[in-house]
Protein backbone atom coordinates (compact mmCIF):
# COMPACT_ATOMS: atom_id res chain seq x y z
CA UNK A 1 0.00 0.00 0.00
CA UNK A 2 1.53 3.30 -1.10
CA UNK A 3 4.06 3.32 -3.50
CA UNK A 4 3.77 1.13 -6.73
CA UNK A 5 1.59 -1.29 -5.68
CA UNK A 6 0.69 -4.64 -7.53
CA UNK A 7 -2.24 -3.76 -7.78
CA UNK A 8 -3.73 -6.55 -9.72
CA UNK A 9 -7.55 -5.08 -9.71
CA UNK A 10 -9.53 -2.34 -8.32
CA UNK A 11 -12.66 -2.24 -6.59
CA UNK A 12 -15.56 -0.72 -8.96
CA UNK A 13 -16.76 -1.92 -12.85
CA UNK A 14 -14.84 -2.75 -15.51
CA UNK A 15 -16.68 -4.13 -18.40
CA UNK A 16 -19.47 -5.09 -15.78
CA UNK A 17 -17.13 -7.63 -14.31
CA UNK A 18 -16.03 -6.55 -10.32
CA UNK A 19 -12.52 -6.78 -9.92
CA UNK A 20 -10.21 -7.77 -6.92
CA UNK A 21 -8.28 -5.67 -5.30
CA UNK A 22 -4.74 -7.65 -4.24
CA UNK A 23 -1.84 -5.47 -2.42
CA UNK A 24 2.13 -7.15 -1.54
CA UNK A 25 4.01 -3.91 -0.92
CA UNK A 26 3.36 -2.46 2.21
CA UNK A 27 4.93 0.91 3.06
CA UNK A 28 4.19 1.05 6.71
CA UNK A 29 7.21 2.37 8.92
CA UNK A 30 8.25 3.78 11.56
CA UNK A 31 9.99 6.69 12.17
CA UNK A 32 12.35 8.46 14.64
CA UNK A 33 12.04 8.51 18.27
CA UNK A 34 9.86 11.66 19.41
CA UNK A 35 10.88 11.57 22.77
CA UNK A 36 14.01 13.42 24.85
CA UNK A 37 16.01 11.00 27.25
CA UNK A 38 13.73 8.04 26.37
CA UNK A 39 15.82 5.99 28.70
CA UNK A 40 16.24 8.43 31.69
CA UNK A 41 19.60 8.13 31.36
CA UNK A 42 20.26 11.73 31.84
CA UNK A 43 18.77 13.45 35.04
CA UNK A 44 19.38 17.10 36.71
CA UNK A 45 18.73 17.66 40.31
CA UNK A 46 17.15 13.93 40.23
CA UNK A 47 14.54 14.72 37.65
CA UNK A 48 14.62 13.48 34.18
CA UNK A 49 15.86 16.00 31.62
CA UNK A 50 13.79 16.76 29.14
CA UNK A 51 10.53 15.72 30.66
CA UNK A 52 8.50 17.91 32.43
CA UNK A 53 7.48 17.02 36.61
CA UNK A 54 4.48 17.48 37.98
CA UNK A 55 2.85 17.80 41.49
CA UNK A 56 6.36 16.75 43.36
CA UNK A 57 6.52 17.88 46.83
CA UNK A 58 9.47 16.89 48.21
CA UNK A 59 10.26 13.63 49.16
CA UNK A 60 6.65 12.48 48.27
CA UNK A 61 4.66 12.71 46.32
CA UNK A 62 8.28 12.49 43.90
CA UNK A 63 9.61 11.59 40.82
CA UNK A 64 13.05 10.29 41.54
CA UNK A 65 15.98 8.67 39.71
CA UNK A 66 15.94 4.70 40.38
CA UNK A 67 17.85 1.42 39.62
CA UNK A 68 16.26 -0.29 36.99
CA UNK A 69 14.75 -3.26 38.87
CA UNK A 70 14.53 -0.75 42.33
CA UNK A 71 11.78 0.72 44.04
CA UNK A 72 11.33 4.20 46.19
CA UNK A 73 13.09 2.58 49.41
CA UNK A 74 15.55 1.57 47.93
CA UNK A 75 18.91 3.53 47.68
CA UNK A 76 20.27 4.37 43.67
CA UNK A 77 23.33 2.56 42.69
CA UNK A 78 23.47 2.56 38.86
CA UNK A 79 20.23 4.44 38.33
CA UNK A 80 18.85 5.19 35.04
CA UNK A 81 15.13 4.61 35.67
CA UNK A 82 12.30 6.77 36.85
CA UNK A 83 10.18 6.05 40.15
CA UNK A 84 6.99 7.25 40.73
CA UNK A 85 5.96 7.45 44.08
CA UNK A 86 3.30 8.73 46.53
CA UNK A 87 1.21 8.04 49.89
CA UNK A 88 -0.33 11.76 50.60
CA UNK A 89 -3.38 11.28 49.02
CA UNK A 90 -3.62 14.02 47.22
CA UNK A 91 -2.30 14.95 43.59
CA UNK A 92 -0.58 12.03 41.66
CA UNK A 93 3.00 12.62 40.36
CA UNK A 94 3.72 12.60 36.49
CA UNK A 95 5.95 13.76 34.30
CA UNK A 96 5.23 14.47 30.41
CA UNK A 97 6.43 16.01 27.03
CA UNK A 98 5.03 17.72 24.56
CA UNK A 99 5.88 15.93 21.13
CA UNK A 100 2.81 14.19 19.59
CA UNK A 101 0.68 15.94 16.92
CA UNK A 102 -3.42 15.22 17.16
CA UNK A 103 -4.47 12.42 14.65
CA UNK A 104 -0.85 11.04 14.15
CA UNK A 105 -0.66 6.95 14.69
CA UNK A 106 2.24 5.90 17.17
CA UNK A 107 3.88 2.85 18.62
CA UNK A 108 4.42 3.32 22.18
CA UNK A 109 7.10 1.06 23.73
CA UNK A 110 7.54 0.51 27.66
CA UNK A 111 9.39 -1.37 29.78
CA UNK A 112 8.26 -1.50 33.74
CA UNK A 113 10.92 -3.07 35.46
CA UNK A 114 9.68 -2.64 39.66
CA UNK A 115 6.26 -2.19 41.08
CA UNK A 116 5.70 -2.07 44.84
CA UNK A 117 1.81 -0.93 44.88
CA UNK A 118 -0.77 1.24 43.06
CA UNK A 119 -0.93 1.59 39.11
CA UNK A 120 1.46 3.12 37.05
CA UNK A 121 -0.22 4.45 33.90
CA UNK A 122 1.31 5.34 30.47
CA UNK A 123 -1.25 7.95 28.61
CA UNK A 124 -1.50 9.11 25.50
CA UNK A 125 -5.54 10.27 25.02
CA UNK A 126 -7.41 8.48 24.41
CA UNK A 127 -5.34 5.27 24.53
CA UNK A 128 -3.42 4.66 28.30
CA UNK A 129 -1.67 1.66 29.84
CA UNK A 130 -2.11 0.26 33.54
CA UNK A 131 0.42 -1.54 34.84
CA UNK A 132 0.41 -3.04 38.66
CA UNK A 133 3.50 -5.39 37.68
CA UNK A 134 7.07 -5.11 35.84
CA UNK A 135 5.56 -5.99 32.17
CA UNK A 136 7.35 -5.01 28.55
CA UNK A 137 4.25 -3.78 26.68
CA UNK A 138 4.33 -2.47 22.92
CA UNK A 139 1.35 -0.34 22.20
CA UNK A 140 -0.28 0.86 18.61
CA UNK A 141 -2.69 4.29 18.99
CA UNK A 142 -3.66 7.46 17.28
CA UNK A 143 -3.49 10.51 19.81
CA UNK A 144 -5.90 13.59 20.21
CA UNK A 145 -3.63 15.51 22.28
CA UNK A 146 -0.11 16.39 22.00
CA UNK A 147 1.71 15.19 25.54
CA UNK A 148 2.88 11.68 26.15
CA UNK A 149 2.56 11.41 30.10
CA UNK A 150 3.40 8.95 32.75
CA UNK A 151 1.61 9.12 36.05
CA UNK A 152 1.17 7.20 39.16
CA UNK A 153 -2.78 6.72 38.73
CA UNK A 154 -4.83 6.81 42.20
CA UNK A 155 -3.38 7.89 45.59
CA UNK A 156 -1.07 5.28 46.70
CA UNK A 157 1.83 4.13 44.53
CA UNK A 158 5.14 3.08 44.04
CA UNK A 159 6.66 2.04 40.89
CA UNK A 160 9.78 2.51 38.48
CA UNK A 161 9.48 2.35 34.25
CA UNK A 162 13.14 1.96 32.63
CA UNK A 163 12.28 3.15 29.40
CA UNK A 164 9.71 4.44 26.50
CA UNK A 165 9.79 5.12 23.36
CA UNK A 166 7.03 7.09 21.00
CA UNK A 167 7.72 6.96 17.38
CA UNK A 168 4.73 8.08 14.62
CA UNK A 169 3.41 5.23 12.29
CA UNK A 170 3.62 6.60 8.31
CA UNK A 171 0.89 4.85 7.66
CA UNK A 172 0.03 2.83 4.22
CA UNK A 173 -1.84 4.76 1.99
CA UNK A 174 -5.44 4.51 2.46
CA UNK A 175 -7.14 2.19 -0.41
CA UNK A 176 -10.65 1.89 -1.92
CA UNK A 177 -12.84 -1.02 -1.40
CA UNK A 178 -16.43 -1.30 -2.09
CA UNK A 179 -19.09 -1.29 0.70
CA UNK A 180 -19.48 -4.88 0.61
CA UNK A 181 -16.74 -7.39 0.16
CA UNK A 182 -14.63 -9.96 1.42
CA UNK A 183 -11.33 -8.95 3.03
CA UNK A 184 -8.60 -10.94 3.89
CA UNK A 185 -5.09 -9.82 5.46
CA UNK A 186 -2.20 -12.18 5.92
CA UNK A 187 1.01 -11.68 7.92
CA UNK A 188 4.19 -12.94 9.56
CA UNK A 189 3.23 -12.72 13.70
CA UNK A 190 6.34 -10.88 15.50
CA UNK A 191 9.22 -13.46 16.24
CA UNK A 192 9.26 -12.28 19.98
CA UNK A 193 5.75 -10.60 21.05
CA UNK A 194 5.18 -8.72 23.62
CA UNK A 195 2.20 -7.42 25.42
CA UNK A 196 0.05 -5.40 22.96
CA UNK A 197 1.59 -6.17 19.71
CA UNK A 198 -1.81 -5.63 17.37
CA UNK A 199 -2.80 -6.21 13.89
CA UNK A 200 -5.51 -4.26 12.54
CA UNK A 201 -7.52 -4.57 9.58
CA UNK A 202 -9.62 -1.05 9.00
CA UNK A 203 -12.74 -0.95 6.83
CA UNK A 204 -15.36 0.89 5.84
CA UNK A 205 -13.46 4.09 6.65
CA UNK A 206 -14.93 7.17 6.48
CA UNK A 207 -12.62 10.32 4.84
CA UNK A 208 -9.53 10.35 3.04
CA UNK A 209 -7.38 8.50 6.17
CA UNK A 210 -7.03 7.27 9.67
CA UNK A 211 -5.37 10.24 9.94
CA UNK A 212 -7.98 12.70 8.98
CA UNK A 213 -11.37 10.89 10.76
CA UNK A 214 -11.13 7.73 12.83
CA UNK A 215 -14.86 6.49 12.00
CA UNK A 216 -14.34 3.04 10.57
CA UNK A 217 -14.74 -0.46 11.78
CA UNK A 218 -11.71 -2.39 12.79
CA UNK A 219 -10.84 -6.11 13.38
CA UNK A 220 -7.74 -6.94 14.89
CA UNK A 221 -5.44 -9.14 16.90
CA UNK A 222 -3.53 -8.59 20.23
CA UNK A 223 -1.42 -10.12 22.42
CA UNK A 224 -3.03 -10.82 25.55
CA UNK A 225 -1.35 -8.34 28.46
CA UNK A 226 -0.07 -11.81 30.21
CA UNK A 227 1.85 -12.29 26.78
CA UNK A 228 0.82 -15.88 26.83
CA UNK A 229 -1.23 -15.79 23.88
CA UNK A 230 -2.95 -13.88 20.98
CA UNK A 231 -6.80 -12.42 21.22
CA UNK A 232 -9.34 -11.41 18.27
CA UNK A 233 -11.06 -8.22 18.61
CA UNK A 234 -13.69 -6.58 16.63
CA UNK A 235 -14.94 -3.02 17.52
CA UNK A 236 -17.15 -0.52 15.63
CA UNK A 237 -15.86 3.56 16.23
CA UNK A 238 -16.58 6.63 15.59
CA UNK A 239 -14.74 9.49 16.39
CA UNK A 240 -12.05 7.13 17.94
CA UNK A 241 -14.73 6.01 19.93
CA UNK A 242 -14.69 2.48 20.15
CA UNK A 243 -17.63 -0.11 20.56
CA UNK A 244 -16.41 -3.98 21.28
CA UNK A 245 -18.61 -6.31 19.26
CA UNK A 246 -16.72 -9.63 19.10
CA UNK A 247 -13.98 -10.24 21.96
CA UNK A 248 -12.30 -13.92 21.52
CA UNK A 249 -9.59 -14.26 23.53
CA UNK A 250 -6.81 -17.41 23.48
CA UNK A 251 -6.93 -17.80 19.12
CA UNK A 252 -3.38 -18.94 18.90
CA UNK A 253 -0.74 -17.81 16.46
CA UNK A 254 -2.98 -16.84 13.64
CA UNK A 255 -1.43 -15.72 10.87
CA UNK A 256 -4.74 -14.07 8.89
CA UNK A 257 -7.63 -12.37 9.50
CA UNK A 258 -10.87 -12.54 6.70
CA UNK A 259 -13.76 -9.87 7.38
CA UNK A 260 -16.71 -10.90 5.26
CA UNK A 261 -19.66 -7.49 5.45
CA UNK A 262 -22.95 -7.15 3.82
CA UNK A 263 -24.89 -4.21 4.66
CA UNK A 264 -25.42 -4.12 8.69
CA UNK A 265 -23.83 -8.07 8.50
CA UNK A 266 -20.47 -8.27 9.48
CA UNK A 267 -18.89 -12.38 9.40
CA UNK A 268 -14.93 -12.78 10.76
CA UNK A 269 -12.32 -15.61 10.76
CA UNK A 270 -8.76 -16.42 10.87
CA UNK A 271 -6.55 -19.14 10.33
CA UNK A 272 -3.08 -20.39 11.96
CA UNK A 273 -2.37 -21.47 8.75
CA UNK A 274 -3.51 -19.82 5.32
CA UNK A 275 -5.89 -22.75 4.52
CA UNK A 276 -8.32 -23.60 7.31
CA UNK A 277 -10.22 -20.52 8.85
CA UNK A 278 -12.19 -20.24 11.88
CA UNK A 279 -14.91 -18.16 12.63
CA UNK A 280 -14.84 -15.67 15.58
CA UNK A 281 -17.97 -15.00 17.31
CA UNK A 282 -21.19 -15.31 16.46
CA UNK A 283 -22.31 -12.42 12.82
CA UNK A 284 -22.66 -9.06 13.84
CA UNK A 285 -25.75 -7.24 12.51
CA UNK A 286 -24.98 -3.33 13.37
CA UNK A 287 -25.60 -0.34 11.21
CA UNK A 288 -22.29 1.72 11.35
CA UNK A 289 -20.77 3.17 8.08
CA UNK A 290 -22.45 1.01 6.10
CA UNK A 291 -21.49 2.56 2.85
CA UNK A 292 -18.22 3.98 3.65
CA UNK A 293 -15.60 2.34 1.01
CA UNK A 294 -11.83 3.65 2.95
CA UNK A 295 -9.50 0.39 3.95
CA UNK A 296 -5.76 0.07 5.58
CA UNK A 297 -4.41 -2.04 7.71
CA UNK A 298 -1.99 -0.86 10.77
CA UNK A 299 0.39 -3.74 12.34
CA UNK A 300 3.34 -3.81 14.92
CA UNK A 301 6.84 -2.91 13.80
CA UNK A 302 7.87 -6.30 14.41
CA UNK A 303 5.04 -7.87 12.32
CA UNK A 304 5.68 -8.80 8.31
CA UNK A 305 2.22 -8.05 6.45
CA UNK A 306 3.07 -10.42 3.29
CA UNK A 307 -0.95 -9.65 1.65
CA UNK A 308 -4.19 -7.59 1.59
CA UNK A 309 -6.67 -9.21 -0.55
CA UNK A 310 -10.29 -7.47 -0.75
CA UNK A 311 -13.03 -9.36 -2.86
CA UNK A 312 -16.36 -7.51 -3.88
CA UNK A 313 -19.22 -9.75 -3.15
Amino acid sequence: MGRSLPILGVPGVLGEHKRTLIITDFTQSLGAELLTNPDFSAWTDDNPDGWTVLYESGGNPEATERDPDQTHADAKTVGGALNLYNTTGANVPRVQQTVLTVGHWYEVDQFVTAWAVGYLQVFISPWYRQYNEARHARDIMRSDTTAAVILISGLLGDATIDSISAKRITLNAQQTMPADAIIDFTYALPVSPVAGDTINVFYRISGASLEAAYTCWRAYIRRNDANTNWDFRLDSVSAGTATNRINATYVGDVIGIRVQCAGSLHDFWTTVNGTDWTKRGAQINVSHNDTQTGVNTVYSSQATPTKLTVTPL
